[in-house]
């Protein structure tokens, strides 16, 4: 898929995904400054454990943007491959792991193959989600999954454009 000015999809997505990125990393610190109900579900340690959980992603969301920038600035190429590959990575698959199957629990629910969610299948006492529940968890699944779909054409193509050519066989020219 191309642009008017025959970009691929590739192109734009490293700039999407600082985008988000970005977007991460101010909403977390927007939650840590006013965590509202959070808290309340932050299990034993309460605020202390909220507040680190939210400043590890926030860490990972600013770390992320500045990889990114750097698989398409010039000051990224004077960086190890590894150093901006690795976190790229693992971007990816958590990502992948925390959108995909939200996005697709949400599409259960909403065809009432499973009402009351995934969990619900082996928990008869888990209610159905209410109607605001259940556009909260869209919205929040579709933040991750878009995420997804920007970071993974985004590794690929720095992986793709970064890989080192194989020696030259013998014989060969």
């Amino acid at each position: 898929m191309s642009d008017a000015k025959g970009h691929s999809w590739a192109h734009h997505a490293p700039h999407a995904s600082f985008v988000w990125m970005s977007a991460s990393a101010v909403w977390h610190i927007w939650m840590a400054v006013f965590p509202g109900s959070d808290v309340d579900t932050a299990g034993p340690w309460g605020y202390t454990a909220y507040i680190i959980y939210d400043s590890l992603i926030i860490f990972m969301s600013v770390v992320g943007a500045v990889f990114v920038l750097a698989t398409v600035s010039s000051w990224g190429r004077v960086l190890p491959r590894r150093l901006i590959l690795i976190p790229l990575i693992v971007g990816c698959v958590l990502l992948v792991v925390r959108g995909g199957p939200g996005m697709v629990e949400n599409f259960l629910v909403a065809t009432q193959i499973t009402p009351r969610g995934v969990v619900g299948i082996f928990d008869s006492s888990v209610p159905e989600m209410s109607a605001g529940e259940f556009w909260s968890t869209l919205a929040v699944n579709s933040f991750f999954f878009a995420g997804g779909l920007f970071l993974v054409p985004t590794t690929r193509s720095y992986a793709h454009r970064t890989r080192t050519a194989p020696a030259t066989q013998k014989g060969t020219r």
